[in-house]
């Protein structure tokens, strides 16, 4: 039976900062129990650093003495929940979100033991900080207990005082039914994007639904709430994503990082900053295909001033930032230089191999195969290929996958290896039939370099690289190719 590596990976997750608060978190334990929990914390947390596969035999070999299944299993869970309990105690003063959240315990608290007016001081704080972030379920939440307390109360005000959170109650709840109906067309649109088309709706009935958005509720723009707002604007980005409207998609874009900009204060809060970047870069991802070099260079400036709140968003924003680096230099043609990058980002990958996701990999991968290709760092082009095909997940990252075979292709051929340039072609051509449904484009590039290695003739890759820049696809080969026949 398989044991759980929860503790494990929250372990694992946790930065310096924080383990040492849950240590004096858990300074008030028994002397017997600290010990125990302190030394499983402190085996398990030198065990994460050095692997990244649990395996519980092994901690209870490092763990030694009187440790067996049955306490191990009885101090991990007790362990697990102290750890969660004492991080949310460490954040609860940056993050105001978790901020809000412990006060809304408060509340409860203080009306639990009768103290009312105290109650109500609370729910005057927490409203307040729920308005400034656009926390609207939680603001409806206290708008429902003020209520109730209200209720309580015998004087002449009550009654108006109840109309007036009704009125508020009303509009929250107005603005929470709109975000969902605008969150719901967001979310068709990007599992269509995702399903490549496979979603439950039509491009048509997308667009429909898009056009009718402001007509069933939305209202004017400027009365909507943060939430709202965002929820529109992405998903217009991503409808005109899907029909390559590029001028439309950059205009909702823009106005996404407006929004933020123009409430940068909403970054203190964790899954605000989160958003943000995404939202950034999927500007960064615009501004490569339609945009100049210097908008993407903005926009890199713009990330290192960001100060991420958290390790996990320490994480995003160095991945973040070495992308965008990574197409900026593709754009100025600058192979180098993205060859220079390629120890710092193996080692970001190797270090933070969980807590990024594999599509992201895989494309850092992909990225640093091509520019060691074009400076004709083969060894190294090699090693980032094999870590692409070898994925076992590879049905994630399909078109990753496909390009990395064409660059084992080229790989071969550049080195001369015809034999197995060949063999690869034959490789790459069963790929395309079964996971790729014989792509037009991809099965144009490997017919060609198939004749151009069983042909030896450089002129179709002439023919190649023009037929590549009249689809305006596959940079990466078109810059191979121009170093090749140009």
């Amino acid at each position: 039976m398989k044991k759980s590596n929860s503790l494990f990976l929250l372990v694992k997750s946790l930065n310096s900062s924080e383990k040492r608060y849950f240590k004096g978190f858990t300074k008030g334990l028994h002397p017997k129990e600290k010990l125990d929990y302190h030394q499983l914390f402190d085996v398990l947390s030198s065990y994460a650093e050095k692997t990244e596969n649990y395996n519980e035999k092994e901690l209870l070999r490092k763990l030694g003495g009187d440790w067996n299944l049955k306490k191990l299993s009885a101090a991990k869970n007790y362990l697990y929940r102290s750890i969660l309990r004492a991080i949310r105690y460490y954040h609860s003063e940056k993050r105001p979100r978790l901020k809000l959240k412990e006060w809304m315990i408060d509340i409860d608290l203080l009306y639990e033991k009768g103290l009312k007016a105290e109650a109500l001081r609370y729910i005057k704080k927490a409203k307040k900080l729920a308005g400034r972030f656009d926390y609207n379920l939680e603001y409806l939440d206290l708008l429902l207990l003020e209520r109730r307390i209200q209720r309580q109360y015998r004087r002449k005000k009550t009654i108006d005082t109840l109309q007036k959170l009704q009125e508020d109650s009303r509009v929250k709840l107005s603005h929470l039914q709109n975000q969902f109906h605008i969150l719901g067309l967001y979310e068709s649109v990007f599992m269509y994007i995702r399903n490549q088309g496979l979603a439950p709706h039509s491009l048509d009935q997308l667009k429909e639904q898009l056009g009718q958005l402001l007509e069933q509720g939305t209202g004017n723009l400027d009365d909507l709430s943060f939430e709202e707002r965002i929820y529109y604007h992405l998903t217009y980005s991503m409808y005109y994503l899907l029909t390559q409207e590029g001028d439309y998609r950059l205009h909702h874009l823009s106005q996404l990082l407006n929004y933020f900009e123009q409430n940068f204060h909403l970054l203190d809060d964790f899954q605000y900053q989160e958003r943000y970047l995404s939202c950034l870069n999927n500007y960064i991802n615009h501004c490569y295909l339609y945009q100049s070099g210097e908008e993407l260079m903005e926009q890199i400036e713009q990330l290192e001033k960001l100060s991420p709140k958290g390790y996990s968003m320490q994480i995003q924003l160095h991945q973040y930032l070495y992308y965008a680096k990574m197409l900026y230099f593709f754009k100025q043609k600058k192979f180098a230089a993205i060859a220079e990058l390629g120890a710092d980002i193996e080692e970001l990958l190797e270090k933070h191999n969980t807590q990024i996701n594999l599509k992201r990999r895989m494309t850092f991968h992909i990225n640093l195969a091509s520019a060691y290709l074009l400076e004709q760092q083969y060894s190294k082009a090699q090693d980032q290929i094999n870590l692409i095909i070898n994925e076992p997940k590879f049905e994630i990252s399909r078109d990753i996958q496909m390009l990395s075979r064409i660059f084992q292709i080229i790989l071969f051929y550049s080195q001369g290896n015809m034999d197995s340039a060949e063999y690869e072609v034959f490789k790459a051509i069963r790929y395309l039939k079964l996971y790729r449904n014989n792509n037009r484009i991809e099965k144009r590039i490997i017919n060609a370099l198939k004749k151009a290695i069983q042909e030896d003739k450089p002129s179709v890759l002439l023919e190649l690289y023009r037929f590549l820049k009249e689809e305006k696809s596959y940079e990466e080969i078109m810059f191979w190719l121009e170093r090749e026949v140009l």
